[in-house]
């Protein structure tokens, strides 16, 4: 397994938005994350900033992401 953080900004209009779109995922989303080797996939928001956090345990990264 490995383990893969990311920081990435968000404009400040666009927090509302992104707040009403992650309230409740969609299944089929949770379903791609499942297929493509990911597990314990968290995103965080402070401020303006989103940290995601995943590990992965496949063995094909980059094709893994491509479906993604």
């Amino acid at each position: 397994m490995k383990r893969f953080g990311m920081v990435s900004g968000l404009k400040p209009d666009r927090i509302s938005a992104y707040k009403k779109l992650h309230a409740e995922v969609w299944p089929e989303v949770l379903e791609m994350i499942k297929k493509c080797h990911l597990q314990n996939y968290s995103i965080f928001l402070k401020d303006e900033l989103l940290f995601s956090y995943f590990e992965y345990t496949g063995d094909d990264f980059e094709r893994d992401m491509e479906k993604m």
